[in-house]
């Protein structure tokens, strides 16, 4: 009796840490290829659209799995606080091709969808780019999509076995193109060196564009190749390469614009996006040097004119110790931090540092 006890109580609590060594993206994703990906991007849409996106519930278990479709929800689409346009949220909705219809070894049960282990099944999100009320507003609409699955047949609040919450975005406009970032940040670039950005355009229509390149108007900004034309497709980034020099210490900025012609090929139009970037160069001068606690003279290297970095220590007897002092101040224009401090000098193993920074 008492080796019965054991058995099923074994059963049990292995039956269980199946079940829960499952994480949550394995049950519920939008993405196969990178299931733990939490943002659902609808792309760009013109007002008046639809446009769908795909998540998948998907039974991992070894224990039934359960969606609930009347009394207790099982998903729900929440405001995002951050975003101040009103409205924002209620563009989206779901689920669609509701109820979700089961593959072969899925059925229902007086109206609620039973996923048995290795069945999955699927739902649609929609954003209906609406033209009235609050919504009608363009900008980027985003919101939150909850959903849960509950075990089987415990038909409870209880008995939740996985959950996720995605992050929804769509790009409302009237214009036919759209751009993924109104401002293109570089940051901090040293003077004389190239970094890039890719500035993203996207179709909202279901037209190619014909699109034709505006240079920025800066020596430091360049897009080296034209953007031409642009097939459409909502969720198709179009990347534009722009490169970035600065010539100069400080902040730099221009706009980057690419103009279009409308159906009919007379009227044109433009999208644009600011870019900014930071010039940045580090340098440390010597401003003052001791020999044994006494000054001595720092001279400029003909190779480094005014820049203060050679000093000239003169004869020292052979097996003596002196010590150097040195006061080095940053004229660059970016916080300098010392990783490491090394004497560089070739075959020689005379110099030592005996206070680093």
């Amino acid at each position: 009796m008492h080796r019965f006890a054991i058995i099923v109580i074994t059963l049990i609590s292995s039956l269980h840490s199946v079940l829960l060594a499952q994480q949550p993206f394995e049950f519920i994703y939008h993405d196969a290829e990178d299931k733990r990906d939490s943002i659902i991007d609808f792309g760009a849409t013109l007002p008046g659209t639809q446009l769908y996106k795909t998540v998948v519930i998907k039974n991992v278990s070894n224990q039934t799995i359960w969606l609930e479709t009347s009394t207790i929800e099982w998903y729900s689409i929440q405001l995002d606080p951050s975003n101040t346009i009103s409205g924002t949220f209620r563009e989206y909705g779901g689920p669609y091709r509701y109820p979700i219809t089961p593959v072969a070894t899925g059925f229902f049960d007086n109206g609620e969808v039973i996923l048995p282990p290795g069945a999955s099944d699927t739902m649609l999100i929609r954003f209906n780019s609406d033209t009235v009320g609050d919504q009608q507003m363009t900008g980027r609409k985003t919101g939150f999509l909850d959903l849960i699955v509950r075990r089987y047949p415990f038909k409870d609040r209880t008995n939740e076995i996985a959950k996720r919450r995605f992050f929804l975005t769509t790009i409302k406009t009237k214009k036919l193109l759209a751009v993924r970032r109104d401002t293109v940040h570089f940051d901090s670039v040293y003077v004389g060196t190239t970094a890039f950005e890719d500035w993203s355009v996207l179709n909202a229509s279901r037209l190619s564009v014909d699109a034709h390149q505006l240079y920025p108007a800066s020596s430091e900004f360049l897009v080296p190749q034209p953007i031409a034309n642009i097939p459409p497709g909502p969720s198709f980034d179009f990347p534009v390469r722009i490169n970035y020099t600065p010539t100069n210490r400080g902040s730099d900025e221009a706009e980057v614009a690419a103009e279009y012609t409308l159906p009919g090929g007379i009227e044109k139009d433009t999208v644009r996006s600011i870019i900014k970037g930071f010039g940045a160069e580090q340098q440390l001068n010597v401003s003052a040097a001791r020999m044994n606690a006494l000054p001595i003279h720092i001279i400029d290297n003909v190779l480094t004119p005014d820049a203060g970095d050679t000093i000239y220590i003169g004869d020292v007897r052979v097996g003596r110790n002196i010590e150097i002092e040195l006061d080095i101040v940053n004229v660059g224009n970016i916080n300098f931090q010392a990783v490491k401090d090394t004497i560089l000098l070739s075959g020689r193993a005379d110099y030592s540092i005996e206070q680093p920074f």
